[in-house]
């Protein structure tokens, strides 16, 4: 069973640069090859944590679509065991910044700072 905590082996919380917050959310993982579907398990201002059935399968570079149509961001794949990667937002250029946290509020009933 994977855990909701999605820590990679080794990872230790105190070095995360931003907190995060539970969020629960599905999305989907999309490149030129690939379409598959996850959870968005936590998101903080600068990543998520994604729930997959199979991390090895996700690309490094793909776009996190969540509740389609209303949030989509560039993400780098930046750890990664069985079941969860761990990713970085991208902004690719000022026309297509980072989206606030404020815009993943009404995704999940439970994320608050």
């Amino acid at each position: 069973m994977s855990s909701l905590a999605c820590s990679s082996s080794g990872r230790i919380r105190h070095e995360r640069r931003h907190p995060r917050y539970l969020t629960l959310a599905t999305g989907r993982i999309v490149d030129r090859d690939t379409a598959a579907t996850c959870a968005v398990l936590n998101v903080s201002a600068g990543g998520a944590c994604l729930l997959v059935p199979d991390a090895a399968a996700v690309p490094g570079v793909f776009e996190l679509v969540v509740d389609p149509g209303r949030l989509r961001v560039r993400c780098v794949a930046v750890w990664r065991d069985r079941h969860h990667v761990g990713v970085a937002f991208v902004a690719v250029d000022t026309r297509s910044p980072l989206p606030p946290l404020e815009a993943w509020r009404p995704l999940g009933p439970s994320i608050a700072p």
